[in-house]
């Protein structure tokens, strides 16, 4: 990763160098500095849920020109001087592969003008919130109920949590437990209208296991039978964590009528005991 940040910098320099070529009337170089913090996110927690995040890059321009991708916290060199308008878009690790990171389709950009001085430096703490026009075809925070059924040969179920040290945000989380002879874990949503073949589609999970688990989606057809489509496996974490899927693609595969999202898992014989919390799920589309 590090050596990718630095070869992204060096492109970087070298973009900013040929943009203020024309600045600039020697070979000397007098950069100004730009630091920027990581992204802070809102949202409207009734109509969109909690604001759990995990942005982890700053796509950066300036002027419109793109200066490189960014782990943030991060402080960049500019070869440049002057009132410059500053663009950050949030990037998250698509699937939570780390190796494909993109713009998050769905957070606003964030944009400041700076008087950019050499050999000082510019402080930016980017905020964003989910643009409008959205729709959240579907959001379970666990506050009012549970919206994932048990799914076929399923040994246990979900169940609502109210513990204070083990729910993530709100009063409510959600855990699978599977222990003794409770094996497997499937629960699934009621179907869902997603968008149509092409749109962007992606859903946010927060959760914490010491488990693999899956994600599915399940198609339904005229006069077929359902079809289930394995999305992705999603290992273990002891802390809260956040994943962002696209499942526009899955969706464009599939083209069904409608969708259920499924989350499995399967406790190996090896293992007393496996747990699988989740809060604040959600499936967004425009």
């Amino acid at each position: 990763m590090h050596k990718i940040l630095k070869r992204l910098l060096g492109l970087s320099f070298i973009a900013i160098s040929a943009y203020s070529c024309s600045l600039f009337g020697g070979d000397e170089l007098r950069p100004a500095y730009v630091h920027i913090e990581p992204f802070t996110i809102t949202s409207d927690v009734p109509t969109q849920g909690s604001p759990t995040e995990k942005v982890v890059d700053g796509w950066v321009y300036m002027n419109g020109q793109q200066l490189g991708v960014f782990e943030l916290p991060v402080t960049i060199p500019v070869l440049d001087s002057g009132l410059r308008d500053i663009s950050v878009f949030s990037g998250v690790k698509e699937n939570g592969i780390t190796a494909q990171g993109d713009i998050y389709p769905f957070y606003r950009g964030y944009e400041k003008e700076l008087d950019l001085v050499p050999f000082e430096t510019d402080t930016i703490t980017p905020t964003s919130s989910y643009q409008e026009g959205l729709s959240f075809l579907f959001l379970e925070r666990f506050e009012i109920g549970n919206a994932f059924n048990m799914g076929s040969g399923s040994d246990v179920g979900l169940e609502v949590i109210t513990d204070v040290d083990l729910v993530l945000e709100g009063n409510r989380s959600a855990v699978g437990l599977l222990g003794g002879d409770d094996f497997y874990l499937r629960v699934v949503t009621d179907p869902l209208n997603l968008p149509p073949v092409g749109s962007p589609c992606w859903a946010e999970i927060d959760y914490r296991s010491n488990n693999n688990f899956d994600v599915w989606l399940t198609g339904y057809y005229p006069g077929g039978i359902p079809l289930s489509s394995y999305l992705i496996t999603i290992v273990p974490r002891d802390e809260w964590n956040k994943i962002y899927l696209n499942i526009g693609a899955k969706v464009q595969e599939m083209q069904a009528d409608s969708y259920s999202l499924e989350i499995r898992s399967l406790r190996p014989v090896t293992v007393s005991s496996a747990w699988l919390y989740l809060d604040n799920i959600k499936i967004i589309a425009f």
